[in-house]
């Protein structure tokens, strides 16, 4: 009997039983006996267990044409937030691991307390094929201790968007990641470990090959940061929502415009600049589909990433590179107050010069004196810059995107780029708004009319407090804050 369990030599017994007689055919006809009594039994339990296993994928419960993951999310952002890589990896099939590693051990490097991943708000539920096998779109991201807290204290949390691809063993099952693919450029998912630079203030990150150009920039940085967080400390608190900024240095322009390129920004938000961008990015707010777990914020913003050149052509010396991060700090400051819905009604944007007037303003202050609380504010460069500017440009007339940034620069130009004086005479007279309330109404009120962009007008001059008593607030009419704008611009 051969071991597979069939007897081979069946067909030939019975060709030689009709050539033999007597005992010897009663002893074949014995022995076909003991064949088709064994054989057919023997066949009929591999065929019992060929029969089970084929049948089963037939026996489970079919799959749904959908699934809602919402227990893998949980299970996913429960590891972030506990800090457990191995719980993580675990949800995820050996080849989607070396993608989600990489992120994790960048986020960690660049340092985070707490984190999510939760669905989009247009792809909850996941087409499921008759494998249980699906993909989906998910926001993922983690909280630094330098990016900002809401109104109540909670961390909020920047998001980034991934494509993960999905298996679902039954109807009933958890969910195992089986890809992980990111959707939107950031440095942290290069596919490479970072190298970074921590101070008080700032991290300062970026590809290893470029390791001497983040241990450049790392100390400017610290410089602006330091600068802006003290003067709105000193100025008002209250406006201050973090303590630090993270940043990404590239000298090369087309890695640096593949960054953070396809994260989708809000309307007006101020475009690169000097080799230059702060980016905002998505909150868990921004997610309909699932409720943000307890303890971080549910804003629709978590917080920006500012991306720069270092020090060269496009950004001149060190200490120009330092006063265009202070710049770029301050609109990392008032992303933080940037939300697109307040109680579920849609802001209107805000214009790109109200946002880069007021960064522009703090610039100048830091370029007039690097004290952030002096004993008093010096817009003197602005003062002069705003003299030397032709009639037609003192008329009124805030500038637009174009003449605020002018057009943009392609990658291979970047890093020798010259700024058309059109553009520095347009950010004047953005900055200008600013400088006016801050002689007229008060350095506090420059800021205030800033950070209420967001919530009440997507101007500053209808933000300006005129007094309040008994828990009620009172504003300057904005028509009369915008007439002495223009009188004292066309007069400088």
């Amino acid at each position: 009997m051969a071991g597979n369990g069939h007897y081979q030599p069946v067909p030939r017994t019975w060709w030689v039983l009709p050539f033999f007689g007597g005992a010897l055919a009663v002893i074949v006809v014995a022995a076909a006996v003991t064949v088709i009594l064994h054989t057919p039994r023997m066949g009929h339990q591999a065929g019992v267990t060929a029969a089970s296993s084929k049948a089963s994928p037939a026996a489970r419960a079919p799959m749904p044409a959908q699934m809602f993951p919402d227990a893998l999310y949980g299970k996913l952002t429960a590891a972030v937030q506990g800090g457990d890589e191995a719980a993580l990896l675990s949800l995820a099939a050996p080849g989607a691991r070396p993608a989600l590693r990489t992120w994790w051990e960048n986020l960690q490097a660049i340092g985070f307390t707490t984190g999510a991943v939760l669905p989009t708000a247009s792809h909850g539920m996941v087409q499921i094929d008759r494998q249980g096998n699906g993909s989906t779109v998910v926001l993922a991201g983690a909280h630094s201790s330098l990016d900002p807290s809401d109104g109540n204290g909670k961390p909020e949390v920047p998001l980034e968007r991934y494509k993960i691809g999905l298996h679902f063993a039954s109807p009933t099952a958890t969910g195992q990641i089986t890809s992980w693919q990111p959707l939107g450029g950031a440095p942290w998912d290069e596919g490479t470990k970072l190298y970074v630079r921590k101070t008080a203030h700032v991290v300062v990150a970026g590809l290893p090959a470029e390791s001497a150009r983040v241990d450049e920039v790392l100390p400017l940085a610290e410089t602006a940061a330091n600068y802006d967080v003290s003067l709105l400390s000193h100025v008002n608190f209250q406006d201050l929502h973090q303590q630090g900024f993270i940043v990404f240095v590239s000298g090369d322009p087309t890695v640096r415009d593949r960054w953070l390129a396809t994260t989708s920004q809000p309307k007006g938000w101020p475009p690169g600049l000097f080799g230059a961008r702060v980016f905002q990015l998505p909150g868990p707010g921004v997610s309909t589909q699932a409720t943000p777990p307890g303890g971080i914020s549910d804003g629709t913003t978590g917080g920006a990433r500012v991306v720069v050149a270092p020090p060269g052509r496009a950004t001149g010396k060190p200490h120009m590179l330092t006063v265009s991060l202070v710049r770029d700090f301050m609109l990392d400051i008032l992303a933080a107050h940037d939300q697109e819905f307040v109680n579920g009604i849609a802001l209107a944007p805000v214009p790109s010069w109200s946002e880069q007037g007021l960064a522009v303003a703090v610039q100048i202050l830091f370029e007039a004196n690097t004290n952030p609380a002096p004993a008093r504010y010096d817009f003197g460069p602005l003062t002069t810059a705003l003299h030397a500017l032709p009639a037609s440009a003192k008329t009124g007339t805030l500038p637009g995107t174009a003449r605020l940034f002018g057009p943009p620069v392609p990658a291979a130009n970047q890093n020798a780029e010259e700024v058309p004086q059109s553009v520095y005479n347009a950010n004047e007279v953005a900055a200008s708004v600013y400088e006016y309330i801050e002689r007229t109404y008060g350095i506090n009120q420059m800021f205030a009319a800033a950070t209420l962009l967001y919530t009440r007008f997507a101007t500053p001059f209808g933000n300006v407090l005129k007094s309040h008593s008994g828990g009620t607030y009172v504003f300057y009419q904005a028509a009369t804050v915008k007439a002495g704008w223009r009188a004292w611009l066309a007069g400088t």
